[in-house]
């Protein structure tokens, strides 16, 4: 059964800006988009999930900048494949909301099969590193 994320990063919501992007709300099965799979390891920073607080201004506008390395090169590198969406655990769940992160971490098999894509960062040990 294919299950859709709840949330996209939509990197061409500003077509002039590529160091900005936005988070939306998927209301259809049928978004092509790509996965990062990726180590957080024990340093992801402050400010660099979703969360209750910052999802509502996620919605409107996400700068890449203030995100560490390994989520700004998976934005990169998705673009560089011609992909509009991406999925990133950090960003598209509600990391601090449990009824959010329970629904959505039960997706994540079906979120992965079902990309076009996996952009995999395999040499780094934790988010900071790049991929």
């Amino acid at each position: 059964m294919r299950r859709a994320p709840a949330r996209l990063i939509d990197l061409e919501a500003f077509p002039k800006d590529f160091e900005e992007a936005k988070l939306i709300r998927v209301e259809k099965l049928n978004l092509l988009y790509a996965t990062l799979s990726y180590c957080w390891g024990d340093m992801m920073p402050e400010g660099s999930t979703t969360t209750m607080s910052n999802i509502h201004r996620r919605e409107e506008r996400m700068e890449s900048t203030g995100l560490p390395q390994t989520l700004r090169d998976a934005f990169t590198v998705t673009r560089a494949l011609g992909i509009r969406y991406l999925w990133v655990d950090a960003l598209c769940i509600i990391q601090d909301s449990r009824e959010d992160w329970e629904l959505e971490s039960s997706k994540m098999a079906s979120i992965y099969s079902n990309s076009l894509v996996s952009v995999a960062a395999e040499l780094s040990q934790h988010c900071l590193d790049g991929s």
